[in-house]
């Protein structure tokens, strides 16, 4: 794929609609999808009706514009886009507090999620708290947070979630061993 623009991959893909049906997982690595490559993406996105996986790693997507929205079919023309969303990887982009806002809003559009990859994406503990509420929502079972800097404070903003997770990772999040108590509290409910 050297040479070729991700708006004109996604273009392309848009325009074999008739191909799809049958798609149940789409993943995109380290492809910079930057604000003007999101239509065709939510495009392409809207007629794979049996989506239940995507991954978006590492793709550029940030908060501080609406790409992150659009990306995930949030616009009132296609609502039912993900519904059948099982599994989402959003890790290594750079969503952030912002971003956070933004999948907080998003997440009511994806009621059977069972796993959410967040890795990497510098949410902090504001971001979480943002996320919270409407990941207690959801039928989760497996929540990667690692690398988020979330420390002590971000890790308690989970507790009154009460999560039932089979899975939690919070792998390189400042926390530290002083703090199992707040381990042993999040870990009750899963």
């Amino acid at each position: 794929m050297d040479g070729l623009k991700p708006s004109a991959i996604f273009g392309a893909l848009a325009g074999q609609a008739k191909h799809y049906n049958d798609v149940e997982g789409f993943s995109v690595e380290l492809l910079n999808l930057e604000a003007d490559t999101m239509h065709q993406v939510r495009d392409f996105l809207s007629q794979v009706p049996k989506l239940s996986s995507l991954t978006l790693r590492q793709c550029g997507l940030s908060g501080h514009t609406a790409s992150c929205l659009q990306v995930l079919g949030m616009e009132p023309t296609i609502p039912d886009t993900f519904q059948n969303l099982i599994h989402l990887d959003l890790s290594m982009n750079v969503l952030s507090l912002e971003g956070a806002h933004f999948l907080a809003e998003v997440m009511p559009a994806f009621p059977k999620l069972q796993t959410l990859l967040l890795d990497g994406n510098g949410l902090g503990p504001a971001g979480l708290a943002a996320l919270v509420p409407s990941l207690s929502q959801l039928p989760l079972s497996t929540l990667d947070l690692s690398l988020n800097g979330l420390g002590t404070t971000g890790v308690e903003t989970l507790i009154p979630a009460r999560l039932k997770l089979q899975s939690l990772n919070l792998r390189g999040n400042w926390f530290g061993a002083s703090h199992a108590e707040i381990l042993a509290e999040l870990l009750q409910y899963m």
